[in-house]
């Protein structure tokens, strides 16, 4: 992924059974009621959340997304991209995680 900023967050279903909906210039496979964690800006083509020591970059996901033990939630990261490749959108997202959380 490109540096620069990017969208982190949080839904409680899988979009297309899984397999996500087009959306810009890939997937989007996050639904459901959808929490915006952060932006973060990439450095080293990297970027990761929480970061940062301020809020609201610093507040732990768990809390951020208001989850127990036994939830589970999809993540995901919608960024910038410059170059076009499937469409002529300038965002793409990263594949999707899907986490079942833990005590």
């Amino acid at each position: 992924m490109p540096n620069g900023p990017g969208l982190f967050f949080q839904g409680t279903t899988q979009l297309g059974a899984g397999l996500g909906v087009a959306f810009g210039d890939g997937l989007r496979c996050v639904g459901g009621s959808v929490i915006r964690l952060g932006v973060v800006t990439a450095a080293s083509n990297a970027s990761t959340y929480p970061s940062g020591a301020v809020p609201p970059n610093n507040i732990r996901i768990s809390q951020k997304g208001f989850n127990t033990a036994g939830s589970i939630r999809q993540y995901q990261l919608w960024y910038r991209d410059s170059a076009t490749y499937c469409t002529s959108a300038v965002y793409n997202l990263t594949n999707g995680m899907r986490v079942t959380w833990g005590p």
